[in-house]
């Protein structure tokens, strides 16, 4: 109810509608890995358009044949496990996988406080 209050103010609104549709209101366990899904699917499609690169010394660049590569890359980076096999090679893919650690681990977050929510029943 307190979506619906009207004192709150623009941002408090925010949250809570993200809230809402990214998980349920922490009741449901398959929206924030479906949105989790969707930020690895974007992230990797996004790595191979702004051009990522083995970690060797001659950093050659990936192109869509290694498709799995950047997806297991993507995975390993969003689970917040540090993956030194690959990199970004311009600033659009730098700022993507920023986003990408930040998102991933609080949608994964949200996964286990609808867990939590639906044990506690």
């Amino acid at each position: 109810m307190r979506r619906r209050n009207p004192s709150i103010t623009g941002t408090h609104r925010t949250l809570l509608n993200l809230y809402k549709y990214l998980s349920g209101y922490g009741e449901q366990v398959i929206t924030p890995l479906f949105w989790a899904a969707i930020v690895l699917v974007l992230r990797s499609y996004g790595l191979l358009y702004c051009g990522i690169a083995t970690a060797t010394d001659k950093q050659v660049p990936l192109g869509i044949s290694d498709g799995l590569q950047v997806f297991l890359f993507s995975f390993r980076n969003m689970a917040l496990l540090r993956p030194d096999t690959l990199i970004p090679l311009s600033m659009t893919g730098q700022v993507v996988a920023t986003l990408q650690n930040l998102v991933g681990p609080l949608l994964f977050g949200l996964c286990a406080l609808a867990v939590r929510q639906k044990l506690k029943r």
